[in-house]
């Protein structure tokens, strides 16, 4: 294998040395717009790949996501009869499902505060400096 690349970088050393300027830069480009078709080709096939990993990932947290919700809700309920012992069934449900919703609230409140409150920070100010030296040049 090594043995035909070298033959082959010597018939190419060969060729080329009989090349004018223009040649040699036709051949310059033809050979890097193979080299990148190429790469091209290779980032396809390993995104393919990589998705596909990601896809089987993403399954696999969907599964695991949905599992949980079902042990939480198994959970609620086992708490639900649990309370019913002391209480009437119907107000171990109210208290369950208060303490449910406090820890949305929570939830939500911590997500509110977390959101994103001025969007594109950056491209906001590289739009204006843009902009200014565009005036800047035109004036």
């Amino acid at each position: 294998m090594a043995e035909a690349a070298d033959r082959d970088q010597s018939q190419l050393h060969k060729d080329i040395s009989r090349l004018s300027i223009g040649e040699l830069i036709t051949e310059i480009r033809e050979q890097v717009s193979l080299l990148v078709k190429k790469e091209i080709d290779l980032a396809k096939v390993e995104l393919k790949a990589d998705l596909k990993a990601e896809a089987l990932m993403a399954g696999g947290f969907l599964l695991a996501a949905t599992f949980g919700f079902l042990t939480i809700s198994m959970l609620c309920v086992t708490a639900i009869l649990a309370i019913a012992i002391v209480l009437p069934g119907w107000a171990a449900g109210l208290i369950v499902s208060g303490f449910l919703l406090l820890l949305s609230l929570l939830a939500a409140l911590i997500g509110w505060g977390s959101r994103v409150k001025a969007p594109l920070v950056r491209t906001r100010e590289v739009i204006r400096s843009d902009i200014s030296m565009t005036k800047e040049g035109i004036a």
